[in-house]
């Protein structure tokens, strides 16, 4: 069974106004207590499964949960279990989801270690839950409040999700998005199992999250794959979002999420119209959040890598260059205007098409060309931006480096479809010369501000001249970088597809 749902925090200030929305004569209230289990290794965890039991007073069940990849939707088979005596728990089975779907991951997953299973966590809340109609859907609106407890650590729960009962997923969504609205919710993809499993490792913050490889393949539509790169976009930035918001995350959790971001926006300028139109429409949206989390990034290059470097060249004692302030990035993130656009990207990608594929539709393989065409102009233009380089000034360095990124995190999206030997020692060369952009771009970034702070501060002028001074070596590595780069060109071979 496919559980259609979405799971939101609640800020500390609305808590008690969205217990009153529920607290409805039809609500229904229940005391859970779950145990969660693993093995020593971790294997369900890796495998992104959750095995648990619950007990809600009355009942024991068992329940397997996998992770799809899909964001709002996970497989789920559960069991109920025999009365146990009072004070006793039922002994986990993993045979018990023998013959399902997500009996047969489990049982992939597992291996032989199905006989080492062992309590990872407990979690004990109360549950207040209603049905709202929505549209002409129904919806399971559910509030859990308690905590997750594991080797002597506790992680507060205070969560609302909507679960879809019968209906369309649009309507799921438009409840949703109205509760952002009313309640200020941010939408956390971190499952309680996940939860659970940090605190029995005693860990508080997760690992910042990169972008993983595609599951897309070459029989697939072109609508398909494109709303399967925007669901691995918002994969991308969601997890590291959640640690900002929470004001747990590390600069490399924020620059994960500019990293998604910029992802986000390139896909949407590249393939865009094979999302329906409300996804173009989010790119004004993407790009002013991206603005507005940038100060903290400066910020961030200057402390840990500028001002070091400074200090070792004998700089006197500088002090930071001012920077604007604005909404913390946090506030920004969790934000009702950041979590309905992202909703309304999640949206776009799960819609249904609007209508039959035309004869004029290209055939996945024949997109596939079309876009090996287009990297190979891409590829060109580099090809240029490499011969010009060094006689351009900051601002047309500036856009070298955008259409450098734009290349890799197009190449990156479809690189599936077009592996090989050629293309992948493309994107390493290509990655090495977007180091030395950024590189030089972030002296350009702190020569600015220096020059800015000199007007108040004289030694501000030390920063001034170290910056000016390494621009030109610098710039010389980035070209030579592109024009190593620009001497392959693996597009236009057939070499350079995977054949199936």
């Amino acid at each position: 069974m496919h559980e259609i749902e979405l799971k939101f925090q609640i800020p500390a200030m609305r808590r008690a106004a969205l217990a009153r929305a529920l607290a409805t004569p039809s609500a229904v209230r229940r005391d859970l207590t779950t145990t969660y289990f693993d093995t020593p290794d971790r294997r369900l965890a890796a495998a992104r499964l959750a095995l648990r039991l619950r007990h809600d007073g009355q009942a024991w069940v068992q329940t397997l949960k996998v992770d799809t990849g899909d964001l709002h939707q996970r497989i789920e088979h559960e069991v109920g279990l025999p009365a146990v005596s009072r004070g006793s728990i039922p002994a986990v089975d993993p045979m018990l989801h023998t013959g399902t779907l997500a009996g047969d991951i489990l049982r992939r997953a597992l291996g032989h270690a199905a006989t080492s299973l062992r309590t990872v966590c407990e979690s004990h809340f109360v549950r207040t839950s209603r049905e709202v109609r929505s549209g002409a859907s129904v919806v399971a609106v559910t509030l859990d409040v308690g905590a997750i407890r594991a080797a002597g650590h506790e992680w507060p729960v205070h969560e609302v999700e909507f679960e879809l009962v019968r209906g369309r997923v649009d309507d799921l969504l438009d409840l949703s998005e109205r509760w952002v609205r009313r309640f200020g919710l941010w939408w956390d993809v971190r499952s309680k199992a996940e939860r659970g499993d940090r605190l029995a490792r005693g860990i508080s913050v997760g690992e910042p999250q990169k972008a993983q490889p595609s599951t897309i393949s070459v029989d697939q539509p072109p609508d398909i794959v494109v709303r399967c790169l925007l669901i691995d976009c918002l994969r991308h930035a969601l997890p590291n979002a959640a640690e900002v918001i929470e004001d747990t995350g590390s600069a490399e959790h924020l620059h994960q999420v500019r990293v998604a971001l910029r992802r986000l926006r390139t896909l949407l300028r590249v393939f865009g119209d094979w999302l329906p139109t409300r996804a173009r429409e989010q790119d004004m949206a993407l790009r002013q959040l991206f603005i507005a989390l940038g100060a903290a990034r400066e910020r961030d290059v200057l402390d840990q890598a500028v001002l070091p470097a400074l200090r070792a060249a004998g700089a006197p004692t500088l002090a930071l260059p001012t920077l604007p302030t604005g909404t913390p990035q946090g506030a920004l993130l969790g934000s009702p205007e950041t979590q309905t656009l992202i909703l309304a990207l999640l949206r776009a990608a799960v819609a249904a098409p609007s209508g039959p594929r035309s004869e004029s539709t290209p055939t996945p393989r024949q997109w596939l060309r079309s876009v090996r065409v287009m990297l190979r102009h891409a590829h060109r233009r580099l090809g240029r931006d490499a011969g010009l380089y060094l006689q351009m000034d900051d601002a047309a360095r500036h856009r070298v480096r955008k259409r450098l990124k734009r290349m890799r995190y197009t190449l990156e999206f479809v690189l599936p479809l077009v592996d090989g030997k050629p293309v992948r020692r493309y994107l390493q060369r290509l990655q090495v010369a977007q180091e030395h952009l950024v590189m030089l771009g972030d002296v350009q970034m702190a020569e600015s501000l220096f020059r800015r702070q000199a007007d108040d501060d004289a030694q501000a002028w030390f920063g001034v001249g170290w910056c000016a001074a390494r621009k030109d070596p610098l710039a010389v590595e980035a070209a030579r970088a592109l024009r190593r780069l620009t001497r392959l060109d693996p597009f236009h071979r057939r070499s350079g597809a995977r054949r199936h």
